[in-house]
């Protein structure tokens, strides 16, 4: 198991659920591009939707679904611990880009 399996076990993310794969793929990209989500349909949603034999749009809704239903797993000591206040559960969701974005730079 690399850091980012285990990351995104953390945040509740199994590799059984539906865009596991694709969002470890993005953070990848995230990793080793820190740049790349300044451009994220060009750079990392048609990026790993090559990679997966999918389109940009589908990465796009897999890695939402993927990070929201890890956030309805996920307890709020360790969202607090990656977005400080910027999130909770209680008051919404992060964006795909701020997910990708912060968890790079956390593993990075």
């Amino acid at each position: 198991m690399d850091k980012i399996d285990s990351t995104l076990m953390d945040f509740g993310i199994s590799p059984g659920l539906k865009g596991y794969g694709i969002l470890h793929s993005a953070i990848d990209i995230a990793i080793r591009n820190p740049k790349a989500t300044e451009k994220m349909m060009v750079l990392i949603y048609q990026a790993v939707a090559e990679k997966h034999g999918t389109t940009a749009t589908r990465a796009e809704r897999v890695i939402r679904h993927a990070v929201e239903a890890g956030f309805d797993r996920c307890d709020n000591e360790e969202i607090v611990r990656y977005f400080g206040k910027m999130v909770s559960k209680e008051s919404g969701r992060v964006t795909n880009r701020d997910f990708i974005s912060i968890v790079a730079m956390h593993l990075r």
